[in-house]
C-alpha cells in the first residue's frame, strides 16, 4: 500500500514470466504429441538407417549392403537432394515406387495410388507445394539438378502427409530417374523390415552390414520415433533455460521490493517494536508480504489486480 506501483510491477513481471514458462511447456507437450501421431501416421518399419545428424544423408551402397544382411525380407531406400524448380530450391526424394507403399502411407488427395503404374517422368508431390505453385493432377514441372540435368516431370499424385514432421520431400520422384538426373546420389533413409519375429541375430547382421559405413546409424522403429521428437525437446530445453533466467530476475525484483519496503517503514517497524511486536513477529508479516506480492496483489485504492492464481483473490 506504501508504493503500489512498484510492488504491482514485481507481482506482473512474476506473473508474466510463470505465464511464458506454462505457455512454452504446453507448446512443447503439443509439439511431442504431434510429431509422435505424424511419424505414426506416416512410417512403418522394423528399422531405419539414418545418419547421426537426422539431416545429411549417407552413401547409397550402404542400403544396398543391408538389403543383403542376414533375416532382411524387404527394404526400400529413400534418396534426397536439392533441385531447382519454378525459381526456387527444392528438396526432392528418390523413392522406390514398388516397395515405398510397404513402409510409408501416403493420404492422397489428388490421384488413385499412382505407385502401381509410376511412369519414369512422373512425380509426386506434397499438397502445399502443389497450392503454392498452382499445380494438378496431369501439370508439367520442370526440375534442374545441381549437375545441370534438366527433367521435364508430370504430376501423378498429390499427397497430404502431416505439416509439422513430414519425411518426404516435397517432390518425388522414382529411385531410376533420381539416379539418372543426380550426380552422386545418397539416401536420406532406408527402411528394413525383418523376416519373422525380430531378434538379436537379425539386428547384429544388420549393424554388421553397417560397419563399413561410420556415418549411417541403425535405428528401430521406436527408437526413429523418440529421436524425431527429441529435436524437438533440445530446442524447448534452451526455451526453458532462458525463461528460468527471466524468473530468476523477477524473484530478484521481489527481493528488491521488499528490501525497500522495510528500508522505507523503519520509524514504522520501531514503533511496532516499541509497543510489543517480537522481532518473529516482524519476520512473519515480511514473509507474509513477500507471498502476497508473490501469489498476487489487490489494492482497493490502487484499483491493481495481478492476481497470478485465482486462490490470492
Amino acid at each position: 500500500m506504501r508504493n503500489p506501483a512498484r510492488t504491482a510491477a514485481t507481482s506482473a513481471a512474476l506473473m508474466i514470466g510463470l505465464a511464458l514458462v506454462t505457455v512454452v511447456a504446453v507448446l512443447g507437450s503439443g509439439l511431442e504429441a504431434s510429431s509422435k501421431r505424424a511419424v505414426n501416421a506416416q512410417l512403418q518399419a522394423d528399422y531405419v538407417v539414418t545418419t547421426e545428424n537426422r539431416f545429411e544423408p549417407f552413401s547409397a551402397s550402404a542400403g544396398h549392403e543391408v538389403a543383403s544382411a542376414e533375416g532382411v525380407s524387404m527394404v526400400s531406400n529413400v534418396r534426397s537432394d536439392r533441385a531447382r524448380i519454378a525459381g526456387e530450391d527444392v528438396d526432392v526424394s528418390g523413392i522406390e515406387p514398388a516397395t515405398i507403399g510397404r513402409f510409408y502411407h501416403f493420404r492422397w488427395t489428388a490421384g488413385d495410388d499412382p505407385l502401381a503404374h509410376f511412369r519414369t517422368n512422373d512425380t509426386i508431390v506434397q499438397k502445399t507445394f502443389a497450392e503454392e505453385h498452382q499445380l494438378e493432377l496431369g501439370s508439367r514441372l520442370a526440375l534442374r539438378t545441381p549437375g545441370g540435368n534438366s527433367l521435364k516431370l508430370v504430376v501423378a499424385g498429390i499427397s497430404d502427409p502431416p505439416q509439422l514432421d513430414p519425411l518426404l520431400a516435397p517432390v518425388n520422384v522414382s529411385r531410376a530417374t533420381f539416379d539418372a538426373a543426380f550426380p552422386q546420389p545418397r539416401n536420406m533413409y532406408t527402411f528394413v523390415d525383418i523376416a519373422g519375429t525380430v531378434d538379436g541375430t537379425s539386428v547384429a547382421a544388420l549393424k554388421r552390414s553397417l560397419t563399413a559405413y561410420p556415418d549411417a546409424t541403425l535405428l528401430s522403429w521406436k527408437e526413429f520415433e523418440q529421436d524425431r521428437i527429441d529435436g524437438f525437446s533440445t530446442f524447448l530445453s534452451l526455451l526453458y533455460v532462458l525463461l528460468a533466467l527471466s524468473i530468476v530476475v523477477s524473484l530478484f525484483g521481489m527481493v528488491n521490493t521488499q528490501v525497500l519496503s522495510v528500508f522505507e517503514r523503519t520509524r514504522e517497524l520501531g514503533m511496532l517494536r516499541a509497543v510489543g511486536m517480537s522481532r518473529r513477529q516482524t519476520r512473519r508479516m515480511i514473509r507474509h508480504e513477500s507471498v502476497i506480492t508473490g501469489v498476487g496483489f489487490r489494492n482497493s485504492g490502487s484499483r491493481f489486480d495481478g492476481c497470478a492464481w485465482p486462490v490470492a483473490r
